[in-house]
């Protein structure tokens, strides 16, 4: 029986593993049922936000996508490091509850292509909130209870995981 459980997770890692784009992951996260209706994966263009300053930038992604725009001092600004660890958490729990919703290898699998997917020396990461030893506080942009957004961006394209739940 045990082998039987395992083969999911296996599966769905080398699945992850054969993915190199953000749009193979977006197809990946779209097609799941499980974390379809909670975790959304948003691509654009990014080449009008290169001159915008990267809060200004984070709204007009969040806003090109029917989101609130939550200003300057809301957004938080990460480093590439601080993004592939708050990714991970997103796609590795739920919010609201923390059940797993991917492995941990399978989180952080995914969280490194979306980083590693920008550029390495004009890349922007930037949050409306933190997860911390189970918790969460955030700046919403959406109207659900619990929600988490990360946009990522360089000169050529953008990305909004957008993470929510309820309780």
């Amino acid at each position: 029986m045990r082998q039987a459980a395992s083969r999911p997770l296996r599966r769905t890692l080398g699945l992850l593993q054969a993915m190199r784009t953000t749009s193979e992951v977006k197809a990946f996260l779209d097609g799941s049922e499980q974390l379809s209706s909670r975790i959304t994966l948003r691509l654009a263009s990014a080449e009008p936000l290169a001159a915008k300053e990267p809060q200004l930038a984070a709204d007009a992604v969040v806003t090109s996508f029917g989101f609130a725009p939550i200003g300057r001092l809301a957004w938080c600004v990460l480093s590439t490091n601080e993004a592939a660890e708050l990714l991970k958490k997103m796609l590795h729990r739920s919010l609201a509850y923390h059940q797993e919703l991917l492995s941990l290898k399978s989180a952080e699998y995914a969280a490194h292509v979306l980083v590693e997917s920008l550029s390495r020396y004009n890349s922007h990461f930037l949050a409306n909130g933190s997860i911390n030893s189970g918790s969460a506080d955030w700046t919403p942009i959406g109207t659900a209870t619990f929600e988490m957004a990360v946009v990522g961006y360089d000169e050529a394209q953008a990305f909004l995981l957008y993470a929510e739940d309820e309780d």
